[in-house]
């Protein structure tokens, strides 16, 4: 007769793995990290160009640390999520005045004499000529500001100086190129050449609704790309040396690509200098620059 023995219960049971985070999960966790550790570097962009360059990404640091914050409270992490938190604190209390009131004065100055200002980067690599000065036209915009006009553009600024008589074209085959189109007259205008690693700026007193009495002096530049440290002095100096030109007293406008995004403590310098303010503050943020097909990949670099 077969005997069957039973199994021991009371032998030790193989112990159960711990249960590994999922590649979502480490991913999260891989990118809020990553994303911290550029918010910290970003904190020194007034002495280096690499984290004056980090700094552009403060929304996308926002986005990529608050999953993980919620992530690292969830797993119990309390050092990490603390850390998250704080800096995400720091990039919300840069971001907020986006979506708070307009600057002051805004609705009471609205009763005044106008100007609509519309800049546009054509891109030098752009063909679209016609469609491209379509849609800026419709934007019904008192002065134009355009950059990276290459030769080819002429003909077609021309073909609508019965809408903007006041043109100033420097067109050029590389992206240097740039041009003020304007309804209003001007006065004074001078194009500001600052050295061989500058684009030419243009520096004039605009005439609203043709009253000298009532006028804007307008400041248009297109700074080259900080990569490296020479170009970001050159930036930097470029700013400076063109807010120093505006007078005490005077209604003052800087627009452009600065190649400089308002996270960065050098932006905040240049508005100090020049006693100004962010004319798009209380009215959200939109990129302007989209360096990647990505939901994150927008940058605020013009102003």
């Amino acid at each position: 007769m077969a005997m069957v023995s039973n199994p021991d219960t009371t032998s030790p049971q193989p112990s159960m793995n711990k249960v590994r985070p999922g590649l979502f999960t480490r991913l999260t966790m891989l990118l809020g990290i990553l994303a911290a550790a550029g918010s910290i570097l970003s904190f020194f962009a007034s002495v280096h160009w690499i984290p004056d360059i980090l700094s552009q990404l403060a929304v996308q640091y926002l986005a990529l640390m608050f999953p993980a914050a919620i992530l690292a409270g969830y797993r119990k992490q309390k050092g990490t999520c603390i850390l998250l938190l704080i800096l995400i604190a720091v990039h919300v209390f840069k971001i907020a005045p986006y979506y708070r009131t307009p600057v002051d004065g805004w609705e009471e100055n609205s009763g005044s004499a106008s100007c609509r200002l519309v800049l546009f980067n054509v891109l030098r690599t752009n063909e679209e000529f016609q469609k491209t000065l379509d849609s800026i036209v419709e934007t019904e915009a008192d002065v134009i500001y355009l950059m990276e006009v290459q030769p080819a553009w002429e003909p077609f600024l021309l073909g609508i100086k019965d809408r903007y008589p006041y043109q100033k074209i420097l067109d050029e085959p590389d992206y240097t190129g740039v041009a003020l189109l304007s309804r209003h007259p001007w006065r004074q205008l001078e194009v500001v050449k600052l050295g061989h690693v500058s684009n030419p700026s243009i520096d004039t007193h605009i005439q609203l609704d043709g009253d000298a009495k009532q006028e804007v002096h307008l400041i248009a530049t297109h700074p080259l790309p900080p990569f490296g440290d020479t170009l970001t002095r050159s930036r930097d100096q470029q700013m400076m040396t063109l807010v120093d030109r505006f007078k005490e007293g005077e209604a003052r406008l800087l627009c452009g690509d600065f190649n400089l995004s308002p996270w960065s403590p050098r932006f905040a310098a240049i508005c100090h200098r020049g006693a100004l303010v962010d004319a798009s503050l209380g009215f959200g943020l939109a990129p302007t620059l989209i360096p990647l097909p990505t939901p994150l990949g927008g940058i605020k670099v013009d102003h």
